[in-house]
């Protein structure tokens, strides 16, 4: 009987007892990674991501523009080359 009231005190006892200051420690760590976690995955999302896509999409425009102005450039010449051709024609 004596001893289910001293384990009974113990039990009691082991639960009163506030945290160690180990956990505490650990607690403190683990709450600041999740919100350094948290701003970092916050900053990624808001401003990595938007600026990536501006990249992808401007160089896709650089492309195209390109691609127009090489059109461009071949059917001036085209064009030149069949002025010469007809102004040869016309001297002879």
């Amino acid at each position: 009987m004596q001893e289910q009231d001293e384990i009974k005190k113990i039990e009691i006892k082991d639960l009163r007892v506030g945290r160690t200051p180990m956990m505490r420690i650990n607690n403190f760590y683990s709450l600041a990674t999740i919100l350094i976690m948290s701003v970092v995955l916050i900053w990624y999302v808001n401003y990595v991501l938007p600026e990536q896509e501006k990249i992808k999409i401007k160089e896709q425009q650089e492309v195209k523009l390109k691609a127009q102005e090489l059109a461009e450039y071949e059917k001036r010449q085209a064009q030149i080359e069949l002025s010469q051709k007809l102004h040869k024609d016309h001297k002879e």
